[in-house]
């Protein structure tokens, strides 16, 4: 009776039990061959050569490109902490021009005539923490776990000031749509739940659907990840890069809606 090799595994971790079932096929396939070698070599009138084209009639050979460890972890850890840094960058704005509202008020908050100044005083220090933020998890992926880094730190950077800012464009535009905090973090949940799922990193965008690729382009994060994965596995030139962020211009529309808006609410105020 031939010898039966049984292996088992918990398929609910899906990437984690594929990883396993290629590699556990890979090495019986390997095995397998190496038996009908040596039987093959056992019969004689035959080289090592003929015995193996025997084996196996059709060989395969897999060069990973970028992650020749096919690493899960760097594959989707680099995606999955920029799409929470993003959720949280639109969800923490919302909850600061929040706090300032329920504080101040509106007009003793922005005044009348320099909204814009007012506005970006209150939010740079933010702006600067979720920037921090950004560079630590650069610093956590390819300095301390040491996953490759091919390209340019300063062009990753650069990307995620564009980011941090296309971000809290969005969550101001939430906030002053209706001024009310519940609501405006509904806006901001729904806006940013598909983060991951858009990305085109798990799943190609070339097969999204039109309206999954609208939200994507709407998404700042979805242009950021073009960034990191073209500087950090590519290594490509800067330029080449830096034209992913192109269509954050877009942002101005939302941010002089919002300019709009805080308007808006100072006039009912006023009126009142």
């Amino acid at each position: 009776m031939p010898p039966q090799v049984t292996l088992f595994y918990n398929s609910q971790y899906i990437l984690v039990g594929r990883l396993i079932n290629s590699a556990a096929l890979q090495a019986q396939g390997t095995f397998n061959a190496q038996v009908e070698v040596i039987k093959a070599l056992a019969k004689g009138n035959t080289t090592g050569a003929a015995a193996v084209g025997k084996a196996v009639s059709v060989r395969t050979q897999i060069t990973p490109l970028f992650n020749k460890g096919t690493n899960y972890a760097q594959f989707l850890v680099t995606a999955i902490v920029p799409a929470i840094w993003q959720i949280a960058i639109v969800s923490f704005t919302v909850l600061v021009l929040s706090a300032n509202y329920r504080v101040a008020g509106i007009k003793p908050w922005l005044g009348e005539t320099k909204l814009f100044r007012h506005l970006a005083a209150t939010l740079m220090p933010y702006f600067v923490w979720f920037s921090l933020l950004g560079f630590a998890f650069l610093i956590w992926f390819y300095d301390i776990i040491g996953w490759p880094m091919e390209g340019s730190w300063m062009v990753l950077i650069i990307a995620q000031f564009v980011t941090t800012i296309a971000c809290m464009i969005m969550g101001a535009l939430f906030f002053f749509l209706t001024c009310d905090a519940a609501r405006a973090m509904s806006f901001a949940g729904a806006f940013t739940a598909p983060s991951f799922a858009f990305m085109g990193i798990t799943f190609p965008a070339t097969d999204m659907s039109p309206l999954a690729l609208f939200w994507r382009e709407l998404l700042p994060i979805s242009h950021y990840i073009e960034v990191q994965v073209s500087q950090a596995s590519y290594g490509v030139h800067a330029a080449q890069s830096l034209v992913h962020l192109a269509p954050m211009l877009g942002y101005v529309v939302p941010l002089a809606l919002t300019v709009l808006l805080i308007k808006k609410h100072l006039s009912k105020e006023l009126s009142s």
